[in-house]
């Protein structure tokens, strides 16, 4: 009986925690484009490659309660054939990542307040696979 009562408040607290502030699942697919898009930008502004840089995989992608909401994405990221000074980042579904030498593993974290029309990047790296 007290390990029944052991295991169902340990249950109850992880249940508590999770909603308060932690990391779950981000199950809108609409969103996780849309921060992956905003990651994109990023990437390839902040890159001294010639070529544009574009998702190969998404490997995870969470959200977090604030104050506002953070999402945190973790992506496979590789060059394609496109050149980066002929391309508009807003539209690089046609640029396809050309192989698998130089993909990169990248973290990002994207905290969005809707109502103050308000997304700011937390944070953001890449290392090589």
């Amino acid at each position: 009986m007290f390990n029944r009562y052991i295991g169902v408040r340990e249950m109850a607290l992880s249940f508590h925690e999770r909603l308060l502030g932690g990391w779950i699942p981000l199950q809108n697919k609409e969103k996780e484009n849309e921060m992956l898009k905003i990651a994109l930008v990023r990437a390839n502004e902040a890159t001294n490659c010639y070529y544009v840089q574009n998702i190969v995989k998404v490997l995870d992608a969470q959200q977090q309660l604030v104050d506002g909401m953070n999402y945190k994405l973790t992506f496979e990221l590789g060059p394609t054939n496109c050149k980066l000074q002929s391309t508009n980042l807003d539209n690089i579904n046609h640029c396809v990542p050309s192989n698998d030498k130089n993909i990169e593993i990248c973290n990002v974290v994207i905290w969005q307040k809707v109502w103050l029309n308000q997304t700011t990047i937390t944070h953001f790296d890449c290392v090589k696979k």
